[in-house]
């Protein structure tokens, strides 16, 4: 990945995130001095709105690395980060279609039942995108020191 992707990447799947976890915070774990209120926090509406603008740029970019970056290592048979990495897909998915239904579903139970698999799906993106740049570090940091180890190695003989 390019310097410029790896920075949209980053940026929109921690804006998403930080969105994310503020609008549920904010609906579901607060509660408004106005029993009547489905608004908790003087922020929420504007917490949604960013959600709801951040999520399709992350969808863009996932689309844009996906050639070089996903298609790539599968092709090349690179191994290292392949299971987080399909987490991220198998989370994606329905994360996805779940955030949609949400805006669209007019049953409550089919709402409720969005919300559930958003957010669960949603932890699992999270926590597999951590894990999979932790991976990612982890795989270049031992890569650069058995680099330094040769040409140390081979300065010795020399």
């Amino acid at each position: 990945m390019s310097r410029v992707e790896k920075i949209l990447l980053h940026s929109s799947t921690a804006l998403v995130t930080l969105t994310g976890a503020a609008l549920f915070t904010m609906k579901y774990l607060m509660t408004s001095s106005d029993p009547f209120s489905v608004i908790h926090h003087p922020l929420q509406p504007w917490a949604l709105r960013l959600h709801l603008v951040v999520a399709p740029a992350l969808l863009f970019v996932l689309g844009m690395i996906y050639r070089g970056h996903v298609a790539a290592k599968l092709k090349n048979g690179y191994r290292e980060g392949r299971r987080s990495g399909q987490s991220l897909i198998w989370t994606l998915l329905p994360m996805t279609f779940s955030g949609y239904l949400i805006q669209v579903a007019v049953e409550e139970t089919t709402r409720t039942l969005a919300v559930l698999v958003h957010i669960a799906t949603s932890l699992g993106f999270a926590l597999a995108y951590l894990l999979h740049g932790w991976i990612a570090w982890r795989s270049k940091r031992h890569l650069l020191r058995a680099e330094r180890h040769e040409t140390l190695a081979g300065r010795r003989v020399a």
